[in-house]
């Protein structure tokens, strides 16, 4: 077979209800670069059906349009070479995957681990989130339609039944899918949503964990799936925020489910990566968690001694069970400008609600700490107040301002205070101004009225002076969580 005097028909591959697949070179290439030809020869079934052969075509065109339109714009969809008309038949040609599709994948290698399902949503998730912008439902993700580049990168294949959203609904008339991975709302009312591509991924991922048929892991009498049952069977033990994730994701009713990848993405995010303010041995203090995989995490501790700023490089073990933790030592990144530090042995609690940790630890004595979450828009500033080690974490509020606390490390104890930050953004001009004395702070300490300062051209420093019984300067720098994800996504 040759096509348009440049496409060249080398193997068949296989063949489907509504067409046969070819691999093939393109001759007009100096390297004879590989593609695959799809070629529409329906079942004699179709054929003879009119209404059924009508289908077909549409939904042999809408592939090659589905291709066209979005292939180009991501490296996760087969980009679309040709399509034509030769000899009366349809056929189009296609980007050569190198790889295998994950079914294969599973019958070569095994089960995939909780690790691996996690990876496998993170790769494909904004993938789906790509494709329902662009107002297309895939509505049939499963195995096979999931290949693996020969670097690793997950490509979706086979948008022949994908449909155009219409609103927030997508409707056929017909029921189209795959048994067992389309939802009931697609399968039974041919109806189809963003939550529906949601569904199929999650049966993908437990049929990946179990190696079992979706058909052979839905217990109908009970209205249940089976699939915890089976990994505790085979003693594979997953986390509690994986088995909610996947839950929801397999919600039968579409309103239990999830409505888009975001509230996806959302959950399973690890609990811990993100900044973490607060206090270590009554110091100003923050976690800044970068990587977690399973039950592991790593990232920095940066403490505001009076001596200089700590950072040590962090591991740490959460038990999702118990919510206890354990955080240990990898590396001193940097040491107070005078003695030597050294981080002990620490153990802690996550709070029920995930945003606190707190604990002890024990090195040349025993101490604790407290860590809150901070959200994405938090800022903590570290630095210096009247030549006393300090901190501000700042909140961002919808205009040019910021509320927050202003922490101070005295001779009498520490100080706490509720303030609030104006920058005049022409000028970058800072204005510090104090709302109350927050509970737990020792000693008298007020702030004056009058602390002005000036921010950074980067946004990064700022530095000032207030004159209270005394004059007296300031000046912090930012750790700010969107540098650190920013510098972990470009490292990538």
């Amino acid at each position: 077979m040759l096509l348009d005097d440049r496409y060249r028909a080398t193997d068949f591959l296989g063949a489907g209800g509504m067409g046969r697949n070819f691999l093939a070179v393109d001759e007009k290439t100096p390297s004879k670069k590989r593609c695959v030809i799809k070629q529409f020869s329906p079942h004699s079934n179709i054929v003879s059906n009119p209404t059924a052969f009508a289908k077909a075509i549409e939904l042999f065109n809408r592939e090659a349009a589905m291709l066209d339109r979005l292939g180009d714009e991501s490296p996760q969809i087969p980009r679309l070479l040709a399509y034509l008309e030769q000899d009366k038949t349809l056929y189009f040609v296609q980007e050569f995957i190198d790889g295998q599709n994950l079914f294969q994948e599973l019958e070569q290698k095994g089960t995939y681990n909780e690790a691996q399902t996690c990876q496998l949503l993170k790769d494909l998730l904004p993938l789906l989130k790509f494709i329902h912008e662009k107002g297309v439902i895939h509505r049939d993700i499963k195995p096979e339609n999931i290949m693996r580049r020969q670097n690793g990168q997950l490509v979706l294949i086979d948008f022949g039944i994908s449909k155009k959203l219409s609103g927030t609904v997508s409707s056929l008339g017909t029921t189209v899918g795959t048994l067992g991975y389309a939802p009931p709302e697609q399968m039974t009312h041919g109806v189809a949503y963003p939550a529906s591509d949601i569904y199929a991924l999650g049966v993908t991922c437990i049929h990946l964990m179990t190696n079992i048929f979706p058909d052979k892991l839905f217990y109908t009498q009970e209205n249940r799936w089976l699939w915890r049952d089976v990994l505790t069977s085979n003693r594979v033990d997953i986390s509690q925020q994986l088995r909610q994730v996947l839950e929801k994701m397999l919600a039968a009713d579409v309103r239990q489910r999830y409505k888009s990848v975001d509230e996806v993405v959302k959950d399973l995010n690890p609990l811990m990566v993100g900044i973490w303010y607060g206090e270590f041995d009554n110091a100003p203090a923050s976690l800044t968690i970068t990587h977690q995989s399973g039950n592991s995490f790593s990232g920095v501790l940066t403490v505001q001694y009076s001596k200089g700023l700590s950072r040590i490089e962090i591991k740490g073990d959460l038990d999702h069970k118990t919510n206890n933790l354990n955080i240990g030592e990898i590396r001193v990144l940097s040491e107070p400008k005078r003695g030597v530090w050294v981080l002990g042995k620490n153990k802690g609690q996550l709070s029920s609600n995930k945003k606190q940790i707190s604990g002890t630890g024990e090195g040349y004595g025993s101490y604790s700490w407290s860590f809150s979450k901070a959200e994405v828009n938090d800022e903590i500033w570290y630095g210096e107040f009247d030549k006393k080690a300090a901190s501000m974490v700042l909140h961002r509020r919808s205009d040019n301002s910021f509320d927050g606390t202003l922490t101070v490390k005295e001779w009498l104890g520490q100080n706490k205070i509720g303030i609030e930050v104006t920058i005049i953004s022409n000028l970058n001009k800072i204005r510090i101004k104090e709302i109350s004395v927050l509970p737990g702070s020792v000693g008298w300490w007020t702030l004056v009225e009058n602390n002005e300062g000036f921010l950074s051209p980067d946004g990064k420093k700022m530095s000032g002076h207030g004159k209270g019984n005394s004059s007296y300067s300031w000046s912090f720098s930012k750790e700010y969580w969107a540098d650190y994800e920013k510098r972990e996504n470009s490292n990538k």
